[in-house]
């Protein structure tokens, strides 16, 4: 109930682009690779924010 009006947080919405990404980068894969290709490269540098993200979050904690 209370989730109804929890605001994400940058990490969250992070994750929530990557998984998007990758979900779009598979089911394009049989039909184009290229597109599947440039799609996951993104999801990549996701991943890479991610990553530095966490990096931020465990220096400061």
């Amino acid at each position: 109930m209370f989730e109804l009006f929890h605001k994400k947080t940058k990490f969250e919405k992070l994750k929530a682009k990557y998984s998007q990404l990758m979900r779009r980068s598979f089911n394009l894969a049989i039909t184009d690779k290229k597109e599947s290709d440039r799609i996951h490269e993104e999801a990549k540098k996701v991943f890479e924010d991610i990553k530095a993200f966490s990096e931020l979050e465990k220096s400061s904690a």
